[in-house]
């Protein structure tokens, strides 16, 4: 179960780095919420 919590973390590190790169505000798309829409699909 930690492993997939570290996994979701790296994954929410990797959105927001997309974010910043794209230069989108991260209050328009939480990492948190696209990473619980793609786990829960």
């Amino acid at each position: 179960d930690s492993g997939l919590k570290k996994l979701q973390q790296r994954y929410n590190d990797m959105i927001f780095g997309l974010l910043n790169f794209l230069g989108i505000p991260q209050g328009h798309a939480p990492p948190a919420d696209i990473a619980d829409i793609t786990t829960r699909r």
